[in-house]
Parts: C-alpha cells; structure tokens; sequence
C-alpha cells in the first residue's frame, strides 16, 4: 500500500547494475515527481523503504550488488535506525511475546535445510503408491458396485 501511493504519479527510472545468477535484473530505483524542489532531485525507493521498516538489507551468500559501497552502507544505517526507532517490520521485534523476526536469508537457509531432510525421508511417490489416493477412496465410498481390485 505504501509503496503504490509512494510512485503514483511519479517519475521512476531504474539504474540497471546488472543481471544476477537467473538473470534476474539488479538495479536501483529512484522516483521524482514534476514539481519537486530542486527540479532534478530524486529519491531512492530501497533507501525510503529501508527508512521506514518496510524491508531488510538483502543478505546473501555471494554476489549482493548494491550500486557500491556508499549505497551499501546508506542502506545498512538505514535499517539500523528503522530497528532502533521500531517502525514497519521492526515494530514488535525484541518485545517480550513479540514475533521473531527471520530474514529472508535465514528463511532461505531454512528451507534448504528442510528440503534436504525430506529427501532422506520416504518420497511422496512412494507413499501415493501404497495407499489408494483420496479421489479412489472417495469413489469406492459413493459406488456401491466393486472395482476389479475387489474381484467382483
């Protein structure tokens, strides 16, 4: 919601840096609008967003593009001051029964880790090939007739 009322009637261009691993575009966001003073200031999104609690610094194994090292670092004082200030996604973090917060990193991680697990564990193939599948069992339910697995 704050976002679409923050580029409405906006100018927006985009600063491509480069394409990521799945060639995905990395780029910086800035809008103006006609009337702004001066005439040619512009505002990052990331940085306003980061500002305000609206998203984290991505965090990611290798390969984070920022636009530079200024801009990195402009985005991390950011988010330092929005947890300090508690605002957005900071708003409850740290209270006493508060909601954890996992960033997308950690989140990332975890589910790595949850799909390695379940390849160790029976396959969903193997178990829908011993038991008969909802739609079958449903229909066995509603037709009284047999089926040829029941020999009649």
């Amino acid at each position: 919601m704050w976002l679409t009322s923050y580029l409405m009637n906006r100018r927006v261009r985009a600063y491509v840096h480069r394409p990521d691993q799945y060639k995905r575009v990395i780029a910086t966001v800035y809008v103006r609008r006609w009337f702004d003073f001066p005439p040619l200031r512009r505002r990052d999104v990331s940085y306003e967003m980061l500002r305000r609690g609206l998203a984290t610094v991505y965090e990611a194994k290798s390969g984070v593009e920022f636009g530079g090292t200024e801009n990195e670092r402009k985005y991390r004082e950011a988010e330092t001051l929005a947890k300090s200030r508690r605002q957005g996604l900071w708003k409850d973090f740290g209270k006493k029964g508060g909601m954890d917060f996992e960033s997308p990193r950690e989140y990332k991680t975890r589910m790595q880790s949850l799909d390695t697990s379940a390849a160790e564990s029976p396959s969903a193939a193997s178990l829908t090939e011993k038991s008969p599948g909802l739609v079958s069992s449903l229909f066995r339910r509603v037709w009284p007739f047999g089926t040829k697995k029941d020999g009649k």
